[in-house]
């Protein structure tokens, strides 16, 4: 199957890659669900990207989504959750020896996304919890023999993440999540990623951290999440982490293509001035049909070469090129010059038409760009209620990348688990699962 995109140059993006066949065993199964009993009730496809969105029925009429007022054990919740369409990938991970299924694989990620809900901050906290509580390990799916609940130990937790599942590994759980979430979101009449927010923040790295680099603008040393978000859903779609002095609009494109990979048509994308360049406009705007929503700089003008004239002028340079038409329309002459690698022209033009809406209504642009304060709100969430900063334990790039990973698939997983029983309010709300 191949996933078409308007990006020539999707194979040289420095995002990470994914497997193919997780988007097709994800969105192309067809009779039953495995785990549910019930039966696909259709298809219907996205557009001309070739990632077809397929329906499901699997709502228990009895789930009663908790909220502040009306919590649920965490555990409960968990047990509601099917993983069985996005974990169908890392089969390959486990071999095919009967030893290395001792516990059941999804039973592992739900154990890990408890620990990041329970706010437990090291494996063996966990182990020592699910000691305690053994009907938390039922419910999460381990087995009983003999009368007793089978608990992993802390060296199996450890080994699980780092050797079986690796970052590749938990990557492919993360991006079979957002396909899965894309379609029940379809099913209940919603369309994931319509409106997007892109930003950046710092992660404090540990003390001694050979691979964390220090940033004077927020005073840490560490690394740099570059995200994006639904900002209807507040939703992760995609990111990266970098060193807290790596730019932020180098990573605006790549992590467009690869939401886009996943099957998510955004129709706006917010972002601060940082990631207003010429390269962005045009892509954003000429490639994917896409608005932007820049904030832009103060002092910024009307750029001469995004004029009509100046269009005009840069097309009649390429009077030699296979295809010029003298008298051609202007969207040809758009066409052509995107065509032949002059984003700086077209990305002038919508920067000039950006600059417009923000000169002709001020009042409203401002109130389409404050909705991208949502991010923010999303990255402080990460921080207060999942302790992204204060349970980042270990040193390096790859352990820093893998705990962000754990956190964005525990949000992930909640939102879900609600969605697969009908629930689109509150998504990522875990204060209420105890």
């Amino acid at each position: 199957m191949t996933i078409q995109t308007p990006r020539e140059d999707i194979g040289n993006q420095t995002n990470k890659c994914f497997h193919m066949e997780m988007i097709v065993s994800s969105t192309m199964s067809s009779g039953i669900s495995e785990g549910t009993g019930e039966q696909s009730i259709g298809k219907t496809f996205d557009g001309d990207y070739g990632v077809p969105y397929y329906t499901n029925t699997w709502f228990e009429p009895d789930f009663e989504n908790p909220t502040d007022k009306n919590p649920m054990k965490a555990s409960e919740f968990l047990s509601k959750l099917d993983l069985s369409k996005v974990l169908r990938i890392i089969g390959e991970r486990y071999g095919d020896k009967d030893w290395h299924f001792r516990y059941p694989p999804d039973a592992m990620v739900k154990a890990l996304v408890f620990k990041y809900i329970k706010g437990l901050r090291w494996d063996e906290h966990l182990v020592r919890y699910l000691e305690k509580h053994p009907e938390d390990a039922r419910l999460l799916g381990y087995r009983e023999v003999d009368g007793e609940v089978k608990i992993p130990s802390q060296q199996t937790f450890s080994y699980f993440i780092i050797r079986r599942m690796m970052t590749e590994g938990l990557y492919d759980i993360f991006d079979g999540l957002v396909i899965e979430i894309r379609n029940g979101l379809f099913e209940l009449g919603y369309k994931l990623g319509k409106t997007i927010s892109i930003d950046s923040t710092p992660l404090a790295s540990v003390r001694n951290d050979p691979d964390g680099k220090f940033n004077p603008h927020y005073g840490i040393r560490g690394y740099k999440i570059h995200g994006v978000i639904d900002s209807d859903f507040y939703l992760p779609l995609a990111f990266n982490v970098t060193t807290a002095t790596d730019g932020d609009s180098p990573h605006y494109l790549p992590l467009l293509d690869r939401i886009h990979m996943l099957g998510v048509e955004f129709e706006k994308v917010l972002a601060d001035g940082a990631y207003a360049s010429l390269e962005n406009f045009a892509v954003v705007n000429w490639h994917y049909k896409a608005r932007t929503v820049f904030k832009l700089r103060k002092d910024a003008r009307i750029r001469e070469e995004g004029t009509s004239k100046g269009i005009k002028k840069e097309y009649n340079k390429l009077w030699r090129e296979s295809g010029f038409e003298p008298e051609a329309r202007f969207d040809y002459m758009l066409s052509f010059l995107m065509f032949h690698g002059r984003d700086d022209v077209i990305g002038s033009y919508f920067h000039n038409k950006h600059l417009n809406e923000w000169t002709d209504t001020p009042d409203g642009m401002k109130a389409e760009y404050n909705k991208r304060a949502g991010i923010e709100a999303f990255h402080g969430h990460l921080k207060q209620q999942m302790n992204l900063e204060t349970f980042l334990d270990k040193r390096g790039m790859n352990r820093a990348e893998m705990h962000v990973l754990m956190t964005y698939i525990s949000l992930l997983c909640v939102a879900l688990c609600r969605i697969q029983h009908g629930v689109t309010d509150g998504l990522v709300n875990v204060k209420c699962l105890v």
